[in-house]
């Protein structure tokens, strides 16, 4: 199967660059759009890339802001909102290289599936699925007291002052491996700037009553054992989830980084089965790319 991969940056209208992979075969099945999470990059994920695409999947990936190679100051935005515009634009972007009427799905993993869901609600006609990998919906990690009391006080006086989360790469994995290459990986990191840290907790309380607005076919994939991300809050997510094509699936074996762990492929198979079920039988009723696929 012959597959055009394309890594490049590509420039929003502010002049912003964003560095992007996409991999897209003559005729995909359809287009899996990757949404890592804070302090992380596409890059962690070039076998996640290739395993949807070895599956017929075109399959676009991104760093968001302030990660990665991408632009920004790292770990900082002025608004989690400009994540859920900034997927918006590569999405868009890379449904026009593929064929009209391909199913347009967001695979997001930790805080990239709560974009997810603020994306798929927000541009519901966009997607035809959604996959939330870990979603962190009361994300379980700490930060240093001092700079949070510093950046209570000063904050909106130094919106960019730093605010470091303390979590060990042992509570992502369970694979000595990948708890190496994250150890020796320079684009991982553990800050957010104050603003951001504000905005992601703000924008936090409004996801959970999201779950009965979502219009598409729906999955959760949760470790039961994931210390950062709940099992439970993802299982009471789920159940408000009103969208008759849902499905969780709760692994054991793993943590916060399922793709990353263990149980790699108890997930992939997972994810494989229900997106047979939502593309080859039609369950989804928007976000095939083509005329008036960018509408709300």
């Amino acid at each position: 199967m012959a597959i055009d991969i394309q890594i490049k940056y590509i420039t929003n209208s502010k002049g912003e660059r964003f560095f992007t992979q996409r991999w897209i075969p003559s005729n995909p099945k359809g287009l899996i759009t990757l949404v890592h999470g804070f302090g992380d990059h596409s890059g962690r994920y070039a076998h996640v890339i290739n395993h949807f695409a070895g599956q017929g999947y075109a399959v676009g990936a991104y760093d968001l802001r302030g990660h990665g190679f991408s632009d920004g100051r790292r770990g900082d935005c002025e608004s989690f909102d400009q994540h859920i515009f900034d997927l918006h634009s590569f999405v868009w972007e890379t449904a026009h290289e593929v064929r009209e009427n391909t199913p347009v799905v967001i695979v997001g993993m930790g805080v990239g599936a709560v974009i997810g869901i603020q994306y798929a609600t927000t541009y519901p006609r966009a997607v035809a699925g959604l996959v939330a990998v870990a979603p962190t919906f009361t994300p379980n990690v700490g930060t240093k007291g001092w700079q949070r009391w510093i950046g209570n006080k000063i904050g909106n006086l130094i919106p960019r002052f730093p605010v470091e989360f303390t979590f060990s790469p042992n509570d992502l994995t369970r694979d000595s491996e990948a708890i190496a290459a994250y150890l020796e990986d320079p684009h991982v990191f553990q800050t957010l700037s104050m603003r951001a840290y504000r905005s992601f907790k703000e924008k936090i309380k409004y996801v959970m009553p999201l779950a009965f607005r979502l219009r598409h076919p729906v999955m959760i994939v949760q470790a039961r054992e994931d210390r950062i991300s709940s099992a439970e809050t993802s299982e009471r997510f789920f159940e408000e989830v009103i969208q008759d094509h849902k499905r969780i699936v709760l692994l054991n074996g793993a943590f916060h980084e399922p793709f990353n762990d263990m149980a790699r492929s108890d997930a992939f198979a997972a994810i494989d089965g229900w997106l047979d079920e939502v593309i080859a039988g039609q369950l989804h009723t928007t976000g095939v790319t083509g005329k008036g696929w960018n509408l709300k």
